[in-house]
């Protein structure tokens, strides 16, 4: 439950990747001193059943139920609503069709799919793109590696997903909701260049997209300063 409500009280809501945003601003938390941040990992479709409880007794205790007391706590104290999940056609029908009911939109705020990378099977294992350099090499890449590695990460970063984003978008400037583009901090468009280590050379992803706890920590740095 949210501790200081004279705090600016934000609740993510989502599956893994909202879980992961939230390691990477709850690592980092003494850099938001006036913030408190929750995390409830939710389906989009149980989630606006709940904002959008109607004044009916069956539903009511239907809810009731369904969500334990902490939940439904900040649920009504959250300033900010943070959705991140990793979006598919699905969720964004879910989405769409749900924001309408939603009475206080400037609540919401809707991240975008968080970039996806692709990985090697090797055996039994899977590699990242840094992972299978370092096995094919013996060794961790040069400075002059790192940046062409980056250059591929970007290269290699899922263009469904990017499509995806650009229709989050299109659905929050639609209905006037803020929307957070996750690329902006892990992505340089200029550049052309994605993170894929720390300052410490430790790994920001285990898999195709999901951060390491270093990675979230470095990451949650990148959105103070962004």
């Amino acid at each position: 439950k949210f501790e200081d409500l004279k705090k600016v009280n934000i609740l993510i809501v989502g599956d893994s990747n909202g879980r992961d945003l939230f390691n990477a601003i709850n690592l980092n938390k003494d850099l938001f001193p006036k913030y408190e941040f929750s995390f409830y990992r939710d389906q989009i479709s149980d989630f606006f059943e709940f904002i959008n409880l109607k004044e009916n007794k069956e539903f009511r205790l239907k809810i009731e139920n369904f969500f334990d007391s902490s939940i439904q706590y900040n649920l009504k104290n959250a300033d900010f609503i943070i959705l991140s999940y990793e979006w598919n056609d699905s969720y964004l029908e879910s989405l769409e069709t749900s924001i309408l009911h939603v009475d206080n939109k400037n609540k919401i705020i809707i991240t975008g799919n968080t970039p996806h990378f692709p990985t090697y099977i090797h055996d039994i294992h899977s590699f990242t793109i840094v992972d299978k350099f370092v096995f094919d090499n013996k060794r961790l890449p040069n400075n002059k590696e790192k940046i062409n590695l980056e250059k591929l990460y970007y290269q290699e970063n899922d263009k469904h997903f990017l499509d995806l984003n650009n229709r989050i978008k299109e659905i929050s400037d639609k209905y006037n909701i803020t929307y957070l583009e996750k690329n902006d901090y892990i992505c340089e468009k200029i550049k052309k260049r994605c993170d894929f280590f720390t300052e410490s050379n430790n790994k920001i992803y285990w898999d195709s997209g999901h951060y390491t706890l270093e990675g979230a920590k470095y990451l949650g740095k990148k959105i103070y300063e962004k």
